[in-house]
């Protein structure tokens, strides 16, 4: 539960991470003249998105002008611009970004960002270098509790406000940020981590322990998706004469794997697999502890 990041501070994760990014740089034309940057066609591509919503002849007509030029609800302006234009699969059916941009998600309390700098998952020292300004804004920002970012000699690292945690060592450096998510919370950043398709980084928002409150970076105000509050405290609700594991269950696959071993011992044999799950007799599982 809790209000929304963009209801919290004004502005979306996009929207923090766009103005931490700067300014497009000036590019120069063929004829070897200054001309305006992305950001510059991005202003008059707002201006004319907003005289277009209005009523009367203009408007129709700005409307008529910048049909070609609109796509999934932006308009695109720009010497050249269609052609920089590459898809990117998303949330958001459609989207699109050039080199210099990046596509950002958000799943619940969960951020993720992908910059289009790259087609390989770019290292914090490529960041730092491509985009100065990013991740110290992203790690200072009060509605966010750690960042994961790769770095070229260490490995993948949780950056916090007032520290770090290197996941490959389990070095601490000033205040541990997973600290507060609890004792699984390495575990779980590790593993996300370890996702082919992990984005450049990885945001998760603050969690109020008081309040047991999240910012979700989409519009919901309960949410599920990163770490902190009762979504890292998840149940299986099942009949007690199933067997249950010995240990704790530690994501999706051990969950799956559980799951099949059940159907197994209901005498569905197709769902049998060489790996199985120990688990303990019904009668040695209720120890009052969460499973």
């Amino acid at each position: 539960q809790g209000a929304t990041f963009r209801d919290r501070y004004g502005q979306t994760l996009g929207d923090l991470v766009r103005r931490a990014m700067g300014p497009a740089p000036m590019v120069t034309d063929r004829t070897g003249r200054q001309a305006a940057g992305e950001e510059s066609w991005g202003y008059a591509a707002g201006a004319v998105e907003e005289a277009s919503a209005g009523t009367g002849v203009v408007a129709a007509a700005l409307r008529r002008l910048s049909a070609r030029r609109h796509t999934s609800g932006e308009i695109l302006l720009g010497p050249d611009r269609a052609d920089a234009m590459t898809p990117v699969e998303s949330a958001d059916a459609g989207t699109a970004a050039t080199k210099d941009e990046a596509v950002v998600l958000g799943s619940g309390n969960l951020g993720l960002i992908y910059l289009m700098n790259s087609t390989e998952r770019m290292t914090l020292e490529q960041i730092d270098a491509h985009y100065p300004e990013l991740v110290p804004t992203l790690v200072d920002h009060p509605g966010i509790g750690f960042v994961l970012v790769r770095t070229e000699q260490q490995g993948p690292v949780a950056l916090g406000r007032d520290g770090a945690r290197f996941l490959a060592t389990g070095e601490v450096r000033g205040t541990d940020p997973l600290a507060p998510f609890g004792p699984s919370a390495v575990r779980q950043v590790l593993r996300t981590d370890g996702f082919t398709h992990c984005p450049d980084l990885t945001v998760n928002s603050m969690w109020d322990p008081q309040t047991d409150e999240v910012a979700a970076f989409e519009e919901l105000v309960g949410s599920h998706g990163g770490l902190g509050g009762e979504q890292t405290r998840p149940f299986i609700l099942f009949p007690s004469e199933l067997p249950v594991p010995e240990t704790p269950l530690h994501g999706a696959e051990e969950v799956h794997r559980l799951f099949r071993s059940w159907l197994t011992h209901l005498g569905h044999a197709s769902y049998a697999q060489t790996e199985a799950l120990p688990t303990a007799p019904p009668a040695e599982r209720h120890d009052g502890e969460p499973r």
